[in-house]
């Protein structure tokens, strides 16, 4: 009974921002999908049954034309036992040569030429 309340405490908890970004949909996806498929001797329709899902939408994941959400994502994974994602590199913004710090407008405008 305790493990169950603390689990749905921990779900109620808004997460920190600041700890480590989320991972991101990695660009090479629909190859990844695909060689795992390929690599375990499944058709599209075989990897389909096993996910549940309809044959279509295992041919737009393997063409890069539909984006998984995170349900389809995790249940991919781990039924081909492969990652979809990457972690998301920190971007950390120069200084202004000067005294005065860089603004978000010489952000946006980038480096003079």
């Amino acid at each position: 009974m305790a493990e169950r309340l603390q689990k749905a405490r921990s779900r109620l908890q808004e997460p920190d921002v600041f700890a480590k970004p989320p991972d991101e949909l990695a660009s090479d996806f629909p190859e990844r999908v695909r060689l795992a498929r390929e690599g375990r001797g499944w058709t599209r329709k075989d990897l389909a049954l096993r996910l549940n899902e309809k044959l279509s939408l295992i041919e737009k994941l393997e063409k890069g034309t539909f984006h998984p959400d995170e349900k389809l994502r995790k249940k991919v994974e781990r039924e081909l036992g492969i990652k979809l994602t990457e972690p998301v590199e920190a971007v950390v913004l120069g200084e202004k040569k000067g005294d005065s710090k860089m603004t978000v407008g010489d952000y946006l405008r980038g480096p003079k030429s």
